[in-house]
This record gives structure tokens, C-alpha cells and sequence, in this order.
């Protein structure tokens, strides 16, 4: 098995099985770009790209680290239009969510740092 293979299979244990986030990282992990139009058909909606899905994921949590996930306009094979369409390049990144906030205003007030 791959590192990559591994950090899939690691990454797809930490979702709720059925979750829009699972079904989302499970089309993203093939790391091909995929049409949002065409696959949220699939996945029951064209609106997967919001806090359930893509941006979530792009996100992470306290207890999983974000995804790099690319957005942009390409052309579909299937529907044969142009279309925003998302691919993950197979990377992760710490996690930007709102449960970081508070480490977050620690440390800049400990660093005497003003956010504005």
C-alpha cells in the first residue's frame, strides 16, 4: 500500500459514514477534477461546495487536518461545458477552523500581536 493510499484510507475513517463530507472526499480522492454540476448529481446536490462539503473539508476540524482542493473552470467530457469543477492534489494542511480560534487568540496575546 501507498503512503498515499494510506493517508486516503486514514483520512475517510474520521468522516460519519453517509456525510455529505465523506461522499465529497471520497469522489475528491482519486485526485481527478471533477465537474460540480455532473458529480453533484451523484452526491445529491449541486451545492456541495459549501460548509458540508468542499469548504469543510478545505477546513478541517480539531481532530482533521484541512485538504488543498483546487477550484476551477474546466471543461466537462460529460456535460460538455465548462464548468467549476474541484480537485484535492493529494495534500493536507493544518486545520483552519473555528475551533482553532482560541489557540489562535492565545497565542497572539501571549506575542502581544494585534489582529485586526
Amino acid at each position: 500500500m501507498t503512503n498515499q493510499q494510506n493517508l486516503v484510507e486514514t483520512i475517510t475513517a474520521q468522516f460519519r459514514q453517509g456525510s455529505t463530507q465523506l461522499q465529497v472526499f471520497t469522489l475528491l480522492s482519486d485526485q481527478k477534477w471533477h465537474c460540480r454540476e455532473c458529480e453533484g448529481k451523484n452526491i445529491g446536490s449541486t451545492q456541495y461546495a459549501g460548509g458540508g462539503g468542499i469548504q469543510g473539508l478545505q477546513r478541517g476540524t480539531r481532530s482533521r487536518p484541512g485538504l488543498v482542493i483546487e477550484t476551477d473552470k474546466n471543461y466537462c467530457q460529460n456535460c460538455q461545458q465548462i464548468r467549476l469543477g474541484d480537485r484535492w492534489i493529494g495534500e493536507i494542511k493544518s486545520a483552519n477552523s473555528a475551533s482553532n480560534i482560541a489557540s489562535l487568540t492565545w497565542w497572539t496575546t501571549n506575542n502581544n500581536i494585534n489582529i485586526r
